[in-house]
């Protein structure tokens, strides 16, 4: 089986990591992946957040399946974690919201208490584990390659990623 991508960058890139580790489960045959990209188009090599799917991609397919190492990405890629965004001003100056990549533990339920509640208290991001981390200062990240401990996503130099 042939696959063709066409456009590189980093979701090109990503697609072909994911069929690559798709087919190794998939098919006895060979699949061969062919990502096709433009010599004259750059990437726009700006600083780029991500959301908590590129995180599940990360440790699910490149971590897990090609035997990278989480802290080699970071490294090579100038990456810090991302536990949400903090938007200053938001509603009026000297106002803030901080927006958690995780949401709260109780998302499943019909009526989530602890978000209302938090809602209530004028601080719904303390309704997830992320959120009340990112309120104290602190991080999702555990110094073992092992094990992925959620909850994060990445800030990181596009250029280095591509």
């Amino acid at each position: 089986m042939k696959i063709v991508i066409v456009g590189g960058g980093t979701a090109g890139w990503m697609a072909a990591l994911k069929f690559l580790h798709w087919s190794s489960h998939q098919f006895e045959t060979k699949t061969e992946i062919q990502v096709i990209e433009s010599s004259k188009i750059g990437i726009i090599g700006a600083g780029e957040g991500s959301t908590g799917a590129l995180t599940d991609f990360l440790w699910d397919v490149v971590f897990k399946h090609f035997g990278e190492n989480h802290m080699d990405f970071l490294k090579e890629t100038g990456s810090t974690l991302k536990l949400g965004i903090r938007f200053k001003d938001w509603n009026g100056i000297g106002t803030e919201y901080l927006s958690p990549i995780e949401p709260p533990t109780t998302k499943q339920n019909n009526v989530d208490v602890s978000l209302l509640h938090h809602i209530f208290e004028g601080k719904p991001h303390l309704a997830c584990d992320t959120g009340y981390l990112m309120d104290k200062g602190l991080s999702t990240y555990f110094h073992n390659k092992e094990s992925y401990t959620g909850g994060h996503s990445y800030h990181f130099d596009a250029h280095k990623v591509g």
